[in-house]
């Protein structure tokens, strides 16, 4: 690192240091020992090294005022209750990106640049008025050559270095906070937060990335009716730079007072398109708010930025759909089936005591209408008994579970009596006669039949692999036997050596005590002494020439 981004980092490092100064969080900053980074001035001002408040309303301006990285670090956040208390997950999905657009000649370098031939050999029209600017990038509209209306992401100049400066101050804050709040991490892990935004940063630095879930929306959608996703270019798209069809529509709130909009068909068509990509398709689009879904006609609806998505295995599918089946039932037994299913059980956990949790937070739902549902209070539900139980639920089944919430949120500003749960209903039970015909039973065989032949195809030459390593083993096996008696030897042998030096040891003892005792002799001395020495000189002899005797054995 060079001495001049040193300095940029010290120089943002206070910079962030002011900001939480300013909103009076100055004792934070003073238990963290981190007021010696302040100026004089700043310090001299003591009133504001009183307060220490955490709502989450100031936490969220804070967030917003430090600035871009900050303010996607609560946009994250606020994806992840799981991560954070329910009230600032909730606060923090109010941030919005809130920045000014960067120089258009800036913009037309990187393009140039990223593409490598001069613009106008790509585009006949280019618009040097950005239609959004975000924290990352900015959009432009264009024309291709050959007359297609497209939009063109740009990534903003050295926003990879900004984000690295500020995730390593992220990351020496988090450990002064665990060092300086051990309660802290009653609640959340610090460290983890900023290691969890760093790898979300990392992938959407990488505009490819976003290309690839756009094109596989692209595909999944293609033929649909009612959804449009926008067509992306892949030979003018690279890490900075996404070029992709234009979409012509209007924020879907928009149309809230719009008498020539059906609120319920548009309703229906966004949470079956959810639906779709949930339980068939296995690739979600995650963050579904206002500004990311449009509509272009009176029976059609676009999605837009595919920066953030959910991806679910066919295992995962199947338990979610279980569990959405268990819920449009009313029926828990079911449900508490498909959260054992998802394998994030810990073999520590009391299963027992998760279904009678289960079945209480839960029971005001049981054998009750649809209609009650609300899907934010079931998924908080499922969050409170994760932690409970010490449960971690998937990144991909949070982000489902925020979707929906998201979803529902928009569904009921467009219809407050709109349901998401009764919606899904005829949705979730199609997909179970799908799943039960014969046509979708003999899918199944068909696949497990092709296992099944592998494994026959395969199982000579695992059975021969396997008989030979039990032959293999059998041999270890019997060598760490002819070891044990081996050693039992010994150690029987040295037992009995350590049993004869008692004993000699014992014998001479007792010679010396009777040497007073001489009512009887034998050769001029007392005969119990006489005795003792002797016995000990014979058990003594016997050692000696057992000793001697395994010596030459070696």
């Amino acid at each position: 690192m060079t001495m001049q981004q040193n300095i940029q980092d010290l120089k943002r490092f206070q910079q962030l240091l002011y900001v939480l100064f300013k909103n009076e969080m100055g004792l934070l900053i003073s238990k963290m020992r981190l007021k010696d980074h302040l100026t004089l001035q700043e310090r001299l001002e003591k009133d504001k090294l009183a307060r220490l408040d955490t709502q989450p309303v100031r936490i969220r301006m804070v967030l917003e005022e430090m600035g871009a990285s900050f303010t996607k670090l609560g946009q994250l956040l606020s994806l992840r209750p799981d991560m954070i208390p329910k009230e600032y997950s909730e606060e923090f999905g109010k941030l919005r990106d809130r920045v000014k657009p960067f120089p258009s000649d800036i913009a037309i370098r990187t393009i140039q640049d990223e593409l490598k031939v001069p613009l106008e050999d790509v585009f006949t029209t280019f618009n040097p008025e950005p239609l959004a600017a975000a924290s990352i990038g900015q959009v432009h509209d264009a024309t291709l050559n050959k007359g297609e209306q497209v939009v063109i992401k740009v990534q903003r100049p050295k926003i990879d270095q900004l984000m690295r400066t500020d995730i390593d101050i992220m990351y020496y804050f988090a450990r002064l906070l665990q060092s300086h709040y051990p309660e802290v991490s009653k609640f959340i892990n610090p460290v983890e937060i900023v290691r969890e935004f760093e790898r979300y940063t990392e992938a959407e630095l990488n505009y490819m990335l976003e290309v690839k879930h756009i094109e596989h929306f692209y595909r999944n959608f293609q033929n649909h009716p009612n959804v449009k996703i926008p067509k992306p270019y892949l030979n003018f798209s690279t890490r900075r730079v996404i070029v992709m069809e234009k979409i012509e529509g209007i924020p879907i709130l928009d149309i809230r007072r719009d008498p020539k909009y059906d609120k319920k068909l548009i309703n229906k068509i966004l949470t079956d398109s959810i639906m779709k990509q949930v339980f068939i398709d296995g690739y979600f689009h995650a963050d579904p708010h206002p500004g990311n879904i449009f509509v272009l006609g009176k029976d059609r609806i676009a999605f837009l930025d595919f920066g953030i998505v959910g991806i679910i295995d066919d295992r995962l599918k199947e338990s979610i759909t279980k569990l959405f089946i268990g819920m449009i039932q009313g029926n828990l037994d079911i449900m508490a089936e498909a959260l054992v299913n998802l394998d994030i059980v810990d073999q520590d956990t009391s299963l027992s005591m998760l279904k009678k949790d289960l079945y209480d937070a839960f029971a005001e739902y049981h054998n009750t209408t649809v209609n009650r549902y609300d899907m934010a209070e079931i998924f908080h539900k499922f969050i409170a008994l994760a932690k409970k139980h010490n449960i971690t639920f998937s990144k991909d089944f949070i982000l489902l579970g925020k979707t929906m919430i998201t979803l529902q949120g928009v569904s009921k500003e467009l219809d407050p009596d709109y349901n998401i749960v009764a919606a899904s209903k005829p949705f979730v039970e199609q997909l179970v006669r799908q799943k039960l015909s014969p046509r979708e039973i003999w899918k199944k065989v068909k696949k497990s039949s092709v296992h099944l032949a592998a494994f026959i195809q395969d199982f000579p030459e695992k059975t021969s692999l396997l008989l030979r390593r039990m032959s293999k083993a059998d041999e270890d096996l019997q060598a760490i036997d002819r070891d044990i008696k081996s050693m039992t030897v010994e150690i029987d042998k040295s037992s009995n050596r350590v049993t004869y030096g008692l004993l000699i040891a014992s014998l001479i003892v007792a010679a010396a005590i009777t040497l007073p005792f001489n009512a009887y002799t034998i050769a001029g001395y007392p005969a119990l002494s006489f005795i003792a020495i002797v016995l000990a000189l014979i058990l003594s002899l016997m050692l000696i020439i057992s000793i001697a005797k395994e010596r030459k054995l070696f």
